[in-house]
């Protein structure tokens, strides 16, 4: 086996590894909310148009939200639900925060 073989089987294992301690995560609330949290800060469903440089920085971003989704995908309906139940459980709690402020302010 030639170092280049190596390299790929040992990245192929690490993959493995990553998206079964993601699996992990996911499993439990707050691992949820803060994926859902990332993906959302790194603008999973924004558009990358800047009309300079920043374009590269978005695109950077959002391509490691992407890169996450395609993850959970991997692992079948199970990561779909997951993700599915992630931001719901995100929309929620931005819900939530919302009536706090609200109440806060009087009304």
């Amino acid at each position: 086996m030639n170092d280049g073989e190596l390299r790929q089987l040992i990245a192929a294992r690490l993959d493995e590894k990553g998206i079964a301690d993601l699996r992990q995560v996911m499993e439990m609330p707050e691992g949820r909310r803060f994926l859902a949290w990332l993906m959302m800060k790194c603008g999973q469903h924004n558009t990358s148009f800047a009309a300079d440089n920043r374009i590269y920085f978005n695109e950077g971003m959002r391509n490691v939200a992407l890169m996450l989704e395609s993850c959970l995908k991997a692992m079948g309906l199970e990561g779909v639900d997951l993700l599915h139940q992630a931001e719901r459980e995100l929309v929620a709690l931005a819900e939530e925060i919302r009536q706090e402020i609200s109440e806060e302010a009087g009304g």
